[in-house]
């Protein structure tokens, strides 16, 4: 069986690319918003110039995001992940976004969860890193003490050639 075309449905075809694109567009214009919003909420928690006001004021934005960025009634455990981490890595962070939080948010079950399990995989890395450091360091140390006992095998070995 062989497919034919019917007169004009290249035409519709092309008009539905048409309409299609512009709404291709604006999903992708409107991706780009939401993305750089979400940056800008998280750009406001590192920093040392933001108000606990206005921190305060982010943090219940990204709370909204998380409850509906993946959907109704689905929990976004990507970007709550990503707030999680950046309170916990910001020195910038006011103790009133964390008040938030254990008041209005941690009495939820999930995101309890979620927060546990964010906190659980930042200290993994963290123990990593660490043990990572110590490793290297330990290698560093190694080094500069095998150079010490190649110095001290040469020393009798020249006092001798004297």
């Amino acid at each position: 069986s062989q497919l034919q075309l019917v007169p004009g449905a290249a035409a519709a075809a092309a008009a539905a690319d048409q309409r299609q694109q512009p709404e291709d567009l604006y999903s992708s214009w409107l991706t780009r918003q939401y993305s750089s919003f979400i940056d800008t909420l998280i750009s406001l928690l590192n920093s040392s110039a933001t108000s606990a006001s206005v921190q305060v004021a982010a943090v219940s934005a990204l709370m909204e995001c998380v409850r509906h960025e993946a959907g109704p009634a689905v929990f976004s455990n990507r970007l709550f992940s990503r707030m999680v981490r950046t309170l916990l890595n910001s020195s910038n962070v006011q103790p009133e976004v964390f008040a938030l939080l254990v008041s209005k948010y941690l009495p939820y079950w999930d995101v309890r969860y979620y927060t546990l399990q964010g906190i659980s995989k930042l200290a993994q890395q963290h123990a990593v890193r660490g043990s990572a450091a110590t490793a290297a360091a330990a290698a560093d140390g190694a080094a500069a003490e095998g150079s010490d006992l190649e110095d001290a095998d040469q020393a009798p070995q020249q006092q001798q050639q004297h």
